[in-house]
C-alpha cells in the first residue's frame, strides 16, 4: 500500500509544481518589468510626468475615492511619505475609475493628508499596467522597474516600512 500512494503522489507533485511555475510565469508576465512612459494631471491641472521621477524610488498607488480599502490604506502612505520623503522616496497616488463630479485630492486633504493624486489614471493603470482593482500599489526602483506591487490595505502592516527603506537603499547604492 504505501509503494501505491508513493506512486500516485509523485505525478501528483509533479503537477502541483508545475501549475505553481505557471502562474508565477503568467503573473510575471501580466505586468510589465518596467515602468512605461506616462503622463498625468493633478485636480489643479499642473502636469506631472514620469521622467519628473527619474532616478528616484516611488510607491504609486492606484485608488478611488469610492474605495473603503483604499480610505484605510492611505493614512499610512501618506506617513511613509511623510518619513521618507526627505530621504528621497516618492509616493503618488493616482486616481482611476471615478464616479463623475469626483474630486480626488480635495477628498484627501478633507481627511488631512497631503498625498499629492493624479486624476483620471486610467490611461497609465488600466491600459498600461492592466491594474484591475484598488487599491493596488507599485514598488518602482529609482532605475524604473516595477519592483513588486500589492493590494494590501493594512496601513499599519510592518513590510511598507521594510518596503520603504528598501528602495531607499535602492537609491543609495545607486549614487555609490
Amino acid at each position: 500500500m504505501p509503494r501505491i500512494l508513493f506512486t500516485l503522489w509523485k505525478p501528483l507533485l509533479t503537477a502541483l509544481i508545475l501549475m505553481a511555475v505557471h502562474s508565477a510565469h503568467a503573473q510575471e508576465n501580466s505586468k510589465p518589468a518596467q515602468m512605461p512612459d506616462w503622463v498625468l494631471y493633478k485636480q489643479d491641472g499642473t502636469l506631472v510626468k514620469s521622467s519628473d521621477y527619474t532616478g528616484k524610488p516611488l510607491i504609486l498607488h492606484f485608488w478611488a475615492t469610492w474605495c473603503p480599502y483604499c480610505k484605510r490604506l492611505q493614512p499610512g502612505l501618506d506617513a511613509i511619505q511623510k518619513k521618507y520623503s526627505e530621504k528621497g522616496l516618492h509616493v503618488l497616488a493616482v486616481s482611476l475609475k471615478e464616479e463623475s463630479g469626483a474630486k480626488p485630492q480635495s477628498e484627501l486633504e478633507s481627511r488631512g493628508l497631503s498625498l499629492q493624486t493624479l486624476v483620471n489614471g486610467e490611461s497609465l493603470g488600466i491600459d498600461q499596467l492592466n491594474i484591475d482593482g484598488t487599491p493596488t500599489t507599485l514598488f518602482i526602483g529609482p532605475d524604473g522597474k516595477i519592483l513588486g506591487s500589492t493590494m494590501q490595505s493594512d496601513p499599519q502592516d510592518p513590510k511598507w516600512e521594510a518596503v520603504a527603506n528598501y528602495l531607499i537603499g535602492l537609491q543609495d547604492e545607486k549614487s555609490d
